[in-house]
């Protein structure tokens, strides 16, 4: 063997060529190169950089970041250039700018290839990079901007607007200035022509486009763009050239012309092609005219002979290269064939409408009709009708779809041809007569007739008269008496005046006509009104209304004429100056005379009206029939709309007047009225022979006697009537003011009937003349319209039956308003009447059933009217119906019955504000009988408690009445004291009469002292049990009421109500806080009342000793709804009101609570508790209140002589300082007294429960003299054991069923006192104690288990829990690892041989029972009892466990290596985990963690069965956790993945105790901790096979996923300790230092819980399973594996190595030839093996991230040791330590065991050279038959697996 193939020497050091070639980069450079691929620890396979390589090729100035970069930024792959191009971006702006300036000169090679790929994301990023660029090399760009200039050109005309966007943004910061930017191109004009000609003349599909990554379709495609793109290009740097260069260019552009090439671009398939090529040739016509006109043969027949090419991407391109040429070059039609080649495609182009295009086209008509040549206008008439021949023909054009642009395009270059036309003829001779009768009567006068009738879109028609207008305009101006033009001229204006009164002639009339003519006429008087006129068509058709006139003096049609003469040259033909500017009255008279001299059009104009007129009077024939009217109204409509266009008022009136006198004439109105209708109104008639009136005058009685007849014919005229009153209105505001009023007064007169009073009136209101409003309101006869009208008003809105408009209930809020001698426009009488259908409608917004919508609409419009009533009206306080109104606006703040905005509601606030503050500040705050502040508190208290429980409701009323309270302090009477400083004197209030006036309402509407007596009394309902069962009080509990909820929440009402007063003068916003303080009476009875109601919601809820309010809907229990909601906000609000309370206010508070518990039961002694537990957190340091004081002193509290005084000494228990003295004292009293007894509560039984109660509260330093106090009191106990009473005292293993209520209550409150004893000093006890309690505990075990399947009172319910809270105590007395001073050492034993056994053999069983088949929605004792058993119970000892009597629950046919015993324990307490009660779940899991290590063991034995069974063929062995578990984890996973899947990896969940959630993560969690109990208990081989399972089945992957959904982001826990000096800095504790204890027996979960209990499974999986987590946090992605890793490295990790590190100093390995020492401060741990003469040292190293990090190992002192084998194990140390699932020391051990296997002579696997493979620690077992060689089963398996083939590894043999 040879050359590469040879074997190396043995024992050879030299390197391999690849160990050379390190040394040579090095060497030469490239620095420090640690190998970095091979990542199989970390799950990355590396990245090596390239390195600077020396060679001629090489460039110094290239930074490496930026050479590597633009290495990738010319691979293939898009998204490789993508990236790339980015970071060449980045870069840019973050290196240094001599390493963006090295990299020009290798940049412009790279752009020029980017800018023509394929992808045009990869073309866009390009640009951006080249911004970037720009802007770091400034004018160090210019080297080499000749390379950049041709594909820069290209990139700005870019398909992809992005990219174009992008380059031309580069090159506007390039070069900032046009001129910059010219002289760059004029500079690069040559390389980017060169460029550019390549692209169009020499590139191909093929050299341009990649056929490996395109279809031939999309390559041609691509080669299309760019070559539209390159001769765009050319055209940007055409016109970019400066003037200066072009000389020197034109050579270079008449080279490029010369190819023939470049000509069959005009010719391309590709529109886009064809649309540039034409683009370059306007531009070398404008910028080249020399050079190009010897190409003029060859531009003329692709411009000229192409006009019939409408595509819209060529069409403005062809005709802007047409007008150049023929403007340019007007030789060019020498190079067409007018006839065959220009003429026949520019009729075909007018008769297909442009194609599509004609948006584009035609407006290019006109420039084109202007340099024609004379060939084809030779003969004008003949042309110019073939010409507007072939335009109509494209106009009406139907199977040619047009736009309505596209429509005003055609219409607009049509008008300004026809003025072309007739300009030219005017010009050359004078005008031809017959020219211009083709051009005005042929042509024009029928298009404006299509207009007017509709034929053309709206636009469409504008536009043509807009351009009508200047046409006429201009004729107009060039005139003369008896011209040609003038002839003409006046037989267009009659004929034109005879189609329109054809028009108005149509039988019916169609508005559309109307308008469009109406439009005609504003453009003929002013160019461009008609824009104004449609406008308001539609703001008033949007409106719902008719058409309104306004008059505003404008520039009139003649001014605008004249001005029309200096118009500047520049200006486009057609176009006229539409802004409407305002003139003066001075020029106004202009106006008219101006008007006056075009008599044509006026004449027109006064024809049209007067038919109009004459036709829009009513005939009586026609009075009833829709028709009729219809004729009426769209004539006076037409009238209307010409006023409007006119703009000019007197030339309106002075025309209708006109008309109104021919029409008297005799004959002339036969002319235009059918005989039928001769009825004329004798005002018209009578007002033209008037005298002395002024023509506005006369003008005004014509509309005043026109909307009388209308009037009277009924409802069909409405629109006729809208329309007259508009005219009559505008009118009336146009006359001199001292007419108006006349006028006015005469319109009222004629005016009948709501409907036209509103009308008129409405018009009125808006007009700003305060007197005619005046005028209006005083009358009479309008005030009884105006009550009429708001009670249909009212109706209709409420009911939905009419359309009431906001303006008519506005009307109805001016009847309100102060005029300007503040003085309402309505009087008093009628105004009252309006208020009472106000008010009688609020009622029955509350009583009848109307939509919400209605409603709300109601009331939105009703606030409007009584905002201006209240605040306009200073004598509304006299008013009974202003009290009304004011009330029903008060009921609608407080009561929720239909739904209100926000912004409504506080509308309706306002409104009834606005009246209180008046009626107050004119009362002075009197309450009189029958008054409105006694209305508002009766109505109050009334409404208050028919919606009790509603928290919503009671929030309304309180704050409703804060608001009358506030008005009442702001706004009572003040007097006036003298100033401190000065004699200045300043208004204050009068403190004590505004207290009594707010005590006296509020007092008005609370409950009286009986009521709430009442139902405090029945407060005490069996919701206090709880008490009883935890021991905190003593009561009988046959003296409590059932329960009661309507007396019940009355109180809980009262007290929110109250609450949400105190609250509102102290708020957390102090910007709503309330300027007012409630009386300091009132103040402290309040208190009182919320504190009994808090102490009600604490014990229902179970939560008196809590030290957090319970989320809504955390338990199971029977409660009201509103007790959670009543318990946060009476806490809040106590916390706040108890505040700043003085010291004298705490006492009498405390006095006034203690007095209360005379009379009103057990709430009122925890509401003392709790105000005395209030007074210790938020009293200042300085207040001191005797407690042993206030209740009488210490004889009275030593001294109980009822149940009464024993429940005042256990609430104030808490809160004495001298505990052991009543301990002393009722011990003395019990044992000097006479004996418990089972039939009656006796003095004796209230020093016990006394007794009982102060030892919790006993302090350390007195805790060693109690021990022979409570020696003295056990002894007695024994000896009442053993007396006569005794049997019948003490219920020892019996039923409960026969037992007296008050032997139970007394065994309780010995149960207690034993519990207490024994939990504060356990040392006190001795021998015979210790029997007693033991033996008395096992009897009363049997006695809950015999009675607990009996029906369960309360008592019982109390005696279990006592018992089973002493078992508790015991049992964790006897379980703690660490003896107990004091306890006798025997004791410990025989619990656990006699006593555990006698106790749990049955409670278990009972247990399971129990739960199984009585728990369920239980209430809160029973929540307390059965949390009391279940810690009871989870106490259970291991034999006790193993040893169960629990009935068989097996699954068939389901295989398990455990036994049936331990399998039915399983399914027993795993069905209990998926119970809904926490303590359950807790104490299920518990009792099974107990047998998890002896699990274990069967898994093992099982395991080795089936490893002893596993041939060749078979995968790795899966072992799943046991059955049970592993569906509590599915079932659980499921959940969970339903709930939380959509939150990202790292974000904290806060999971509320009442949510669905919250079970399912605790039984997960729980469950998680059952298996890694069960894993961590198990041999090396089975955790192997647990950890296959779980990489196939991903549910670690789920579980880590979950945690760090639940782990807090900041873990700490804070602490209140501050440490010691000697201490010194501690690391702060948190969650996962913390050992976490989960207590069965605790009603609400601490709010950490559950992150606590994720942290916990975090930390014990990261110890058991180290090597699993860390495979999973290598294959996450690096979002998710930065999280995991910051957060572990931070919290965990440093908590695992230093327990690591202390197990390995505290145990050392266990073996003789390996020693362990563990080094703290470096996180290292020396192993040193040691064999005869051979002596190895390892050092292992724990990384900070441990174990998420690889461990490293480094060689120490060898002796004895080849290098090839020191290599080996180091390396099988290391496999080790990286895949095994287990602590350092499980690690070394498995490398120990395997040195040692070596030693024995065991070979190695020659697959993973171990002799204990390390995954599942067996030994090679499986032996080739040809090389004797033996391998692992697991190392064969995966060798024939991956390499497809079953050979030996070593001899490749046949296996």
């Amino acid at each position: 063997m040879s050359g590469k193939n040879k074997q190396r020497t043995k024992g050879n050091v030299k390197p391999s060529s690849s160990g050379r070639t390190a040394e040579l980069l090095e060497r030469d450079g490239g620095g420090a190169i640690s190998f970095v691929g091979f990542g199989a620890m970390s799950g990355d396979l590396g990245y090596v950089p390239t390195m600077k390589v020396g060679g001629e090729d090489y460039d110094d100035d290239l930074d490496n970041d930026l050479r590597i970069t633009m290495r990738k930024m010319t691979k293939k792959d898009t998204v490789t250039k993508l990236k790339a191009i980015q970071e060449f971006g980045e870069y840019c702006e973050s290196k240094e700018e001599s390493a963006v300036l090295g990299a020009l000169p290798h940049f412009p090679r790279i752009y020029n290839r980017l800018v023509l790929d394929a992808d045009k994301r990869v073309r866009e990023a390009t640009q951006h990079a080249l911004q970037h660029l720009v802007a770091r090399a400034g004018r160090n760009l210019a080297p080499h901007l000749k390379q950049l200039m041709g594909a820069w050109l290209l990139s700005q005309c870019d398909s992809y607007p992005p990219c174009a966007l992008g380059a031309k943004m580069a090159f506007k910061r390039a070069f900032p200035s046009d001129e910059k930017r010219r002289g760059a191109v004029g500079f690069c004009f040559r390389e980017a022509l060169a460029y550019i000609e390549a692209n169009l003349l020499v590139e191909t599909v093929a050299s341009l486009t990649d056929p490996k990554t395109l279809s031939p379709a999309e390559q041609k495609d691509r080669y299309i763009e760019v070559v539209a793109a390159s001769a765009l290009g050319l055209k940007t740097c055409i016109d970019l050239l400066p003037e200066t260069s072009t000389k020197s260019s034109s050579e270079a552009l008449i080279g490029l012309l010369r190819h023939d090439k470049l000509w069959k671009l005009g010719k391309h398939e590709s529109p886009h092609v064809r649309s540039a090529f034409l683009a370059v040739l306007k531009s070398l016509c404008d910028k080249f005219p020399s050079s190009v006109e010897e190409f003029l043969p060859k531009m003329t027949p692709l411009t000229l002979g192409r006009l019939d090419d409408t595509d819209p991407n060529v069409a403005s391109s062809l005709w802007q290269a047409v007008l150049a040429l023929i403007s340019k070059f007007p030789a060019c039609w020498s190079h067409v064939n007018l006839n065959k080649a220009f003429l026949p495609k520019l009729w075909s182009l007018l008769k297909q409408a442009g194609g599509g295009s004609a948006y584009i086209i035609f407006p290019n008509l006109l420039p084109l009709l202007g340099h024609l040549p004379p060939e084809i206008t030779s003969d004008g008439l003949k042309f110019y009708k073939t010409f507007f021949e072939k335009l109509k023909l494209g106009l009406n054009n139907k199977d040619q779809a047009k736009s309505s642009g596209e429509e005003s395009a055609i219409l607009k270059s049509y008008v300004e041809c026809l003025h072309y036309a007739a300009s030219t003829s005017v010009k050359e001779n004078g005008g031809d007569k017959e020219f211009l009768q083709y051009i005005l009567l042929e042509e024009l006068l029928p298009l404006l007739e299509e207009a007017i009738k509709n034929m053309y879109t709206q636009s469409s028609a504008q536009t043509t008269f807009t351009q009508t207008s200047s046409f006429l305009a201009f004729l107009a101006r060039v005139h003369s008496s008896g011209s040609v033009v003038s002839e003409v001229l006046k037989q267009f204006w009659e004929s034109l005046a005879t189609a329109c009164t054809s028009v108005l002639q149509t039988d019916p009339p169609i508005p559309d006509q109307l308008r469009n003519l109406a439009a005609l006429i504003a453009d003929l008087n002013s160019p461009g009104r008609s824009e104004s006129l449609y406008k308001k068509l539609v703001r008033t058709k949007s409106l719902g209304r008719h058409t309104r006139v306004t008059f505003s003096p404008k520039v009139s049609y003649k001014l605008l004429e004249d001005f029309d003469e200096e118009r500047p040259e520049c200006e486009p033909l057609g176009e006229s100056d539409h802004k409407e500017s305002d003139i003066s009255p001075k020029q106004e008279g202009n106006i008219v005379n101006s008007l006056e001299k075009d008599l044509m059009m006026r004449e027109f104009v006064q024809r049209l009206l007067e038919f109009s007129w004459i036709h829009s009077l009513p005939r009586s024939e026609e009075s009833g029939s829709d028709h009729g009217s219809r004729h009426v109204s769209d004539y006076l409509a037409f009238i209307a709309d010409v006023q409007f266009a006119l703009r000019s008022y007197k030339e309106f009136v002075a025309i209708m007047l006109s008309i109104n006198d021919r029409s008297l004439l005799p004959g002339h109105r036969s002319e235009h009225i059918n005989s039928g209708s001769n009825r004329v109104d004798n005002l018209e008639m009578g007002s033209s022979t008037k005298s002395g009136e002024s023509e506005e005058m006369r003008f005004l009685d014509i509309l005043a006697s026109r909307i009388s007849t209308v009037e009277e014919l009924g409802k069909g005229h409405n629109r006729a009537f809208e329309v007259l009153m508009e005219m009559m209105l505008q009118a009336i505001v146009q006359c001199p003011t001292s007419d108006c009023s006349a006028l006015l007064n005469s319109a009222l007169g004629l005016l009948h009937g709501t409907a036209g009073v509103t009308t008129f009136l409405i018009k009125v209101k808006n007009l700003p003349e305060e007197s005619l409003k005046r005028q209006c309101f005083s009358s009479p006869k309008f005030a009884e319209a105006l009550v009429s009208l708001t009670s249909d008003l009212c109706r209709q809105s409420m009911t939905g039956s009419g359309a009431a408009s906001r303006e008519q209930w506005s009307l109805v809020a001016m009847a309100f308003e102060m005029d300007a001698d503040d003085k309402p426009y309505l009087d008093v009488t009628h105004a009252e009447q309006i208020l009472r259908v106000i008010y009688q409608t609020l009622q029955e917004a509350h009583s009848e059933p109307h939509p919400d919508e209605a409603k709300t609409r109601t009331v939105n419009l009703i606030c409007d009217v009584a905002a201006s009533f209240f605040s306009s009206v200073k004598t509304c306080i006299y008013m009974p119906a202003a009290e009304d109104l004011l009330l029903a606006l008060f009921q609608l703040t407080c009561k929720n019955d239909f739904k209100f905005s926000d912004s409504l509601k506080a509308k309706v606030e306002k409104s009834w504000r606005c009246g209180l503050e008046g009626i107050v500040k004119a009362t002075g705050g009197f309450i009189k009988t029958g008054g409105l502040l006694e209305k508002l508190a009766k109505w109050i208290k009334a409404h208050l408690f028919q919606k009790k429980g509603n928290f919503d409701s009671i929030q309304s009323f309180a704050r409703a009445t804060c608001t009358v309270c506030q008005i009442l302090h702001q706004n009572l009477p003040g007097i006036e004291v003298e100033g401190p400083s000065s004699g200045e004197t300043t208004p204050t209030s009068c403190a004590g009469d505004i207290n009594n006036v707010i005590g006296t309402f509020i007092q008005m509407v609370l409950c009286d002292e009986k009521e709430l007596c009442e139902y405090a009394s029945l407060l005490n309902d069996h919701n206090f049990l709880t008490l009883l069962v935890r021991g905190s009080m003593t009561f009988d509990p046959t003296q409590l009421y059932p329960s009661d909820m309507h007396y019940t929440t009355c109180y809980i009402t009262h007290a929110l109500f109250v609450s949400e007063l105190i609250q509102s003068t102290f708020p957390e916003d102090q910007g709503k806080r309330y300027q007012f303080t409630w009386p300091s009476t009132l103040h402290l009875q309040w208190i009182l009342d919320i504190s009994l109601a808090r102490a009600w919601c604490e014990v229902t809820l179970g939560c008196e000793d809590e030290a957090k309010i319970p989320e809504a809907g955390a338990l199971s229990q029977d409660v009201p709804a509103i007790t959670h909601q009543a318990l946060s906000t009476t806490s809040t609000v106590l916390a706040r009101a108890t505040k700043n309370l003085s010291e004298d206010e705490w006492k009498l508070l405390l006095l006034q609570a203690k007095e209360r518990t005379k009379k009103d039961g057990l709430a009122e002694f925890i509401s003392l508790k709790h105000l005395l537990r209030d007074f210790q957190s938020t009293a200042s340091d300085g207040f001191n209140i005797d407690v042993v004081s206030l209740c009488g002193g210490l004889d009275r509290l030593a001294s109980l002589a009822s149940i009464c005084d024993l429940q005042t000494l256990e609430s104030v228990l808490p809160y004495v300082t001298i505990p052991f003295e009543l301990l002393q004292c009722h011990i003395a009293v019990l044992m000097t007294t006479d004996p418990l007894s089972a039939t009656s509560l006796t003095e004796s039984f209230f020093s016990l429960s006394a007794a009982s109660a102060c030892i919790p509260f006993l302090p350390s330093s007195d805790l060693a003299q109690t021990e022979q106090i409570f020696g003295n009191l056990l002894s007695y106990l024994v000896q009442l054991r053993e007396s006569d009473n005794g049997d019948g005292l003490f219920l020892f293993e019996c039923s409960l069923a026969d037992a007296s209520n008050t032997s139970v209550l007394v065994n309780v409150k010995v149960m207690q006192l034993l519990t207490n004893i024994a939990t504060v000093s356990p040392s006190s006890l001795e021998t015979d104690h210790w029997d007693f309690v033991m033996c008395s505990l096992v009897s009363w075990c049997h006695t809950c288990t015999e009675s607990l399947l009996l029906e369960r009172t309360y008592l019982h319910t109390a005696f279990y829990t006592a018992a089973f809270n002493l078992l508790t105590t015991i049992a964790n007395l006897m379980s703690s690892e660490a003896a107990v001073s004091g306890i006798p050492p025997n004791l410990s034993t025989e619990w656990a041989e006699f006593f555990a056994s006698g106790i749990f053999d049955a409670l278990l069983p009972a247990y399971v029972h129990w739960v199984e088949h009585e728990s369920g929605t239980l209430h809160t004792p029973d929540l307390v009892f059965l949390g009391s058993f279940s810690s009871a119970v989870a106490l259970t000892p291991a034999p006790q466990v193993k040893g169960h009597m629990l009935p068989a629950r097996l699954i068939p046919d389901s295989p398990s290596f455990v036994p049936d015993e331990m399998q039915t324990l399983l399914n027993t307490f795993s069905s209990l985990m998926k119970q809904e009660d926490r303590g359950v779940v807790i104490s299920a899991f518990k009792i099974l963690q107990t047998v998890m290590p002896h699990i274990a063991q069967f898994y093992e034995e099982g395991s080795r069965k089936t490893s002893d069974s596993t041939t060749l063929g078979d995968d790795e062995i899966l072992i799943p956790p046991p059955k049970p578990i592993l569906e509590i984890l599915t079932q659980s996973e499921a959940d969970l993945e339903e709930l939380f899947g959509d939150v990202p990896v790292g974000d904290y969940i806060i999971v509320d105790q009442s949510s669905e959630g919250y079970q399912s993560c605790l039984r997960y969690l729980l469950a998680w901790q059952l298996f890694l109990r069960l894993f961590e208990s198990t041999k090396n081989e089975v955790r192997a096979e647990f950890a296959a399972y779980l990489k196939r089945n991903e549910s670690l992957s789920s579980l880590l996923q979950t945690l760090f959904k639940l782990m807090p982001t900041n873990p700490t826990i804070k602490t209140t300790d501050s440490p010691s000096k000697k201490q010194g800095k501690q690391e702060p504790m948190t969650l996962f230092s913390k050992t976490l204890d989960l207590e069965p027996n605790v009603l609400y979960a601490p709010s950490r819980d559950l992150p606590h209990l994720a942290s916990s499974v975090y930390r014990h999986a990261l110890q058991v399973m180290p090597a699993l987590i860390r495979q999973w946090w290598s294959n996450q992605d690096r979002r998710v594996a930065n999280v995991v890793d910051r957060y572990t490295a931070a919290y965990v990790s440093p908590l695992l190595c230093a327990n690591e590190l202390r197990s390995v100093g505290a145990t050392g390995c266990g073996a003789e030839n390996l020693s362990v020492v563990a080094r703290v401060k470096t996180r290292e741990v020396v192993a040193t093996y040691a064999l005869q003469d051979l002596s190895i040292e390892l050092v292992v190293t724990l990384p900070t991230n441990h174990p998420l990090g690889v461990i490293t190992v480094e060689s120490g002192r060898k002796v004895g040791v080849s290098a090839a084998q020191w290599r080996n194990w180091m390396l099988q140390l290391t496999t080790y330590l990286t895949k095994q699932n287990g602590t350092i020391l499980d690690g070394l051990e498995l490398w120990r065991q395997n040195v040692d296997k070596k030693f024995e002579g065991l070979e190695e696997c020659t697959v993973c050279f171990s002799v204990i493979h390390g995954a599942n620690c067996s030994l090679p077992k499986i032996g080739c038959r040809t090389c004797k060689k033996k391998f692992h089963s697991a190392c064969l398996y995966k060798w024939f697996k991956s390499s497809n083939q079953s050979s030996c590894p070593l001899c490749r043999s046949p296996f």
